[in-house]
């Protein structure tokens, strides 16, 4: 097996040249910052589209964390082609993109894999974007850390508490040291207004950490969001930590291109 992940969307998602991608999420941290206490936060969400969508948005997120020093991050990101399986813990050297190659903490993947929920999937992680858009960022924020990449297959509170417990365990005893990310997109292809309600909706819930009222919503379709299993990691962590949740941004594909018909939502929070 290959230990570097090779890229897969540059080009397409981002930049492939590494002045423009670098370039670029310069520009998407010159935001207006509306967080002013780094040193609390332990987690953040932000979404995976490409950058000219949802690249601003992002912004917002690791705007939020750039003066916080880290040791690793970890990222929970869901597979959007594979749900054969409950979790992926890619045990790469490194994730490659044209900024350079970022490494796996292997040792922290390895303690994680011993857990018989979890297993390594190459071929999912091969073909996944939803944790490769968000190497670039940590590369330009956090250039020193190193980062576990887990993709969730089956998304669902049982596995979300499962994982939400191994994660629990893994930085309950040193949790500055450790940045959780979630990536997720929001809602999917509604006019803009309707996206907004929904998107509103599932915020709220997010906010207040009511998972109950979450997972009934999300059953009727009346919230969506393709990384809901790590939203949902966020939100018991947050219970167990007894952490809190501010939203920075939100906006969606149509803010940017002023295609209204059909959006997809974006959101920026942090955890604290």
């Amino acid at each position: 097996m290959n230990k570097i992940r090779r890229c897969i969307v540059d080009g397409m998602f981002y930049p492939e040249n590494k002045r423009e991608l670098s370039k670029s999420i310069n520009k998407y941290l010159k935001v207006k910052e509306n967080f002013h206490d780094a040193d609390r936060i332990i987690g953040i969400i932000a979404p995976h589209a490409g950058y000219y969508y949802s690249g601003q948005c992002a912004g917002y997120a690791y705007k939020a964390i750039k003066s916080k020093n880290y040791k690793t991050a970890i990222i929970i990101a869901p597979s959007h082609k594979f749900n054969h399986f409950s979790f992926s813990v890619g045990t790469y050297e490194s994730y490659e993109t044209p900024l350079g190659n970022y490494p796996v903490n292997e040792d922290i993947a390895e303690k994680i894999l011993e857990n018989p929920n979890f297993v390594f999937y190459p071929e999912v992680h091969n073909v996944e974007h939803s944790i490769e858009v968000q190497i670039p960022f940590l590369q330009i924020v956090k250039p020193d850390c190193d980062f576990v990449p887990i993709l969730i297959g089956e998304q669902s509170l049982e596995n979300s508490k499962i994982l939400a417990d191994e994660i629990y365990n893994l930085i309950k005893d040193k949790p500055k040291d450790f940045l959780i990310i979630c990536s997720s997109d929001l809602s999917h292809y509604h006019p803009a207004e309707d996206a907004y309600a929904l998107d509103k909706l599932l915020m709220r819930y997010i906010g207040k950490l009511n998972i109950d009222l979450m997972i009934m919503d999300y059953s009727h379709h009346r919230v969506e969001a393709c990384g809901i299993g790590g939203i949902l990691t966020m939100m018991l962590l947050a219970e167990k930590m007894d952490l809190k949740v501010e939203h920075l941004k939100y906006m969606t594909s149509g803010d940017v291109s002023g295609e209204t018909s059909q959006v997809v939502g974006y959101l920026a929070s942090v955890i604290y």
